[in-house]
C-alpha cells in the first residue's frame, strides 16, 4: 500500500492516531507488519528487502511498486501459516541481518538475493533449528550503528555489527544473545530512542545511548523494569523529540488493546515522501 506522508493526520507524540483502517483500503484481517519512506519510485535503483517468520527473504526492485493502487499490490507470496514481518530499503549491496526467537542470527550479503517480482515467494533467508522458532527482525548493516536485541525478560543490548560475521544465506547462523526469547532487533545509532512494550500495556521511553555496548553472546543489561509476570512483548525506535532531552527513561500507559502484537519491532520514521507499507 502506498500513500503520500502529508495525507496522514499530524498529531502530538502523545496522541492517539488514527486508525490505517480509516487510511488505506485494508483487505479483512489484514495487519500492517512494516512502513517504509520513499522519495519516489521511477528511475530507482533502490530495493525492497522482505522477510518472513519462517525466514524466507526476497528482494525486489522499488521500481516495481511505481504502478500502485488503492486496493495495494502483491508483494510476497506467503506460504501457509507463515506472516511477513518486516521490510526494509537497501541499495542493492547491503548486508541483512536476520535474528529469530531462539536468538539465532544471520548476516548475509545482499547479493545473495536475486531481484525477483512482486508476485514470488522469495528464497530461504535463514534455517530455523526448530518449528516453534520464528524470525523476528530483518536490518540493514550500516556503518554507524549498531544492533540492539531485546528479550522478553528485559534484557538488552546493543553490540558492534562487526561481530556478526558475513555468512552464506540460508545457513542457521549464530548466536545473538544470551536469553530464552528474543522479541526484537533494531540498527540502531547513540542519537535513537526506544519505545519498549510490555505484556501488561506498559510503554518505556528511552534513550539508546543508556543501554552499554557488549559483545555478541553477552546477555545484556537490563532495558526495563517489569512487574511480576509481566514480559516485554516488542520495542520501536522513534525519532528523538526536541521537548524532552533529558536522557532518562519515560514510562507513559499505552491504551488498552493498542499494544504492539507480541515479537514486534519497528521502526517509526518521520521524513517527507511516500510511504509503503507491506
Amino acid at each position: 500500500y502506498v500513500e503520500k506522508v502529508y495525507n496522514l493526520p499530524e498529531g502530538s507524540r502523545t496522541a492517539k492516531g488514527r486508525a490505517l483502517a480509516n487510511i488505506l483500503e485494508l483487505q479483512k484481517g489484514e495487519k500492517i507488519a512494516a512502513m517504509i519512506c520513499v522519495d519516489g519510485f521511477e528511475e530507482s535503483e533502490q530495493r525492497i528487502v522482505l522477510a518472513t517468520e519462517k525466514g524466507v527473504t526476497k528482494k525486489t526492485m522499488l521500481s516495481d511498486y511505481r504502478n500502485h493502487r488503492k486496493g495495494g499490490l502483491i508483494g510476497i507470496k506467503i506460504d501457509e501459516g507463515d506472516n511477513l514481518i518486516g521490510a526494509r530499503l537497501t541499495n542493492g549491496s547491503n548486508d541483512i541481518v536476520l535474528v529469530t526467537s531462539n536468538a539465532q542470527s544471520i548476516r548475509f550479503p545482499e547479493t545473495d538475493l536475486r531481484d525477483q517480482g512482486r508476485a514470488t515467494r522469495g528464497v530461504r533467508g535463514i534455517k530455523l533449528k526448530t518449528e516453534k522458532d520464528e524470525v523476528v527482525a530483518i536490518e540493514i548493516v550500516a556503518e554507524d550503528a549498531k544492533l540492539l536485541i531485546a528479550g522478553a525478560n528485559g534484557l538488552g543490548k546493543r553490540t558492534d555489527f562487526s561481530d556478526y560475521r558475513v555468512q552464506s544465506r540460508g545457513g542457521s547462523g549464530i548466536i545473538a544473545i544470551k536469553s530464552d526469547k528474543v522479541v526484537g532487533a533494531l540498527s540502531v545509532t547513540d542519537e535513537d530512542e526506544i519505545m519498549m512494550f510490555t505484556k501488561k500495556g506498559q510503554a518505556v521511553r528511552s534513550p539508546i545511548d543508556t543501554v552499554r555496548i557488549t559483545g555478541r553472546a553477552a546477555s545484556g543489561v537490563k532495558l526495563v523494569n517489569l512487574a511480576a509476570k509481566d514480559a516485554l512483548i516488542g520495542i520501536s525506535k522513534v525519532v528523538a523529540s526536541e521537548e524532552d532531552e533529558s536522557g532518562e527513561a519515560e514510562e507513559v500507559e499505552v491504551i488498552e488493546g493498542e499494544a504492539p502484537t507480541e515479537g514486534t519491532s519497528s521502526e517509526v520514521p518521520a521524513p517527507e515522501g511516500d510511504v509503503t507499507e507491506e
